[in-house]
């Protein structure tokens, strides 16, 4: 984020700082999805990390969040602990995703944040994990899963990976099948089609105004990767926009 505009800085801070907060209140976020877990054992570290989410926004309401230091730091040691043992690749998905919470706390808290070398390792390893995550990544996901939970815990691994955004990561521009629920999820599949493109083409799509509708997600992507506001970039509101159908002629 070096060279950013303070306004553009200020926006990142804050939107990832609104991820635990986020997660606390019905453990979801950008690349935690809570469909994904629902009868895992696995889940047990992020209801862990949801627990301490939900100390952490209560503390920061009368500013006593600076106790919890030593009980996130020790959360990071013990998932860190548990990433190197990890079973399965949902295990490590989950392990690190939780990891990612506990550090946006840490990091992006202004009165529990380190400088100079413990960001640096933070960085890092975060960065490991992410490569790791990527590589170990599974080449075919189980023919047992529904297309909907498959492209979830697809998107769920590429999302926790471009957490740091890497810009040339492929990318489903199709964001908000995220938010898409069970029952809509395939017809609004279909009606969109699969449009991939590099996390770089899709932040210089944004940049460009090619993106109608900017959401709160498709905004940090663009603030992260272009150093850009949302409000910048001159783009059609998707309310100018209508849909004309085809006049049926009255029958005789």
């Amino acid at each position: 984020m070096k060279g950013y505009e303070r306004d553009v800085t200020t926006f990142l801070v804050a939107g990832m700082r609104d991820f635990p907060v986020a997660f606390a209140r019905n453990m979801k976020t950008m690349f935690v999805h809570p469909e994904l877990y629902q009868n895992s054992t696995v889940a047990n570290s992020l209801q862990h990390v949801q627990a301490l989410c939900r100390l952490h926004t209560q503390a920061s309401q009368r500013n006593g969040q600076r106790s919890l230091v030593p009980i996130l730091r020790q959360g990071c040691v013990d998932l860190n602990r548990q990433i190197a043992h990890t079973a399965s690749f949902e295990d490590l998905l989950a392990s690190t995703q939780a990891l990612l919470l506990l550090q946006c706390l840490l990091i992006l808290d202004e009165n529990s944040a380190d400088d100079g070398p413990y960001s640096e390792s933070v960085s890092a390893m975060l960065a490991t994990l992410g490569r790791r995550l990527w590589q170990q990544a599974p080449i075919q996901l189980p023919h047992t899963l529904s297309p909907r939970r498959a492209w979830l815990f697809g998107e769920s691994r590429d999302y926790s990976v471009r957490t740091p955004f890497v810009d040339s990561l492929p990318f489903d521009i199709r964001t908000s099948l995220w938010d898409t629920d069970a029952g809509n999820w395939d017809a609004v599949a279909a009606e969109s089609g699969c449009n991939m493109v590099s996390m770089y083409e899709y932040s210089s799509m944004l940049e460009s105004g090619a993106v109608h509708g900017i959401s709160p997600f498709n905004a940090l992507i663009l603030a992260a990767c272009k150093g850009r506001a949302a409000s910048s970039v001159p783009y059609p509101p998707t309310t100018a926009y209508r849909v004309y159908e085809p006049t049926v002629p009255a029958s005789s």
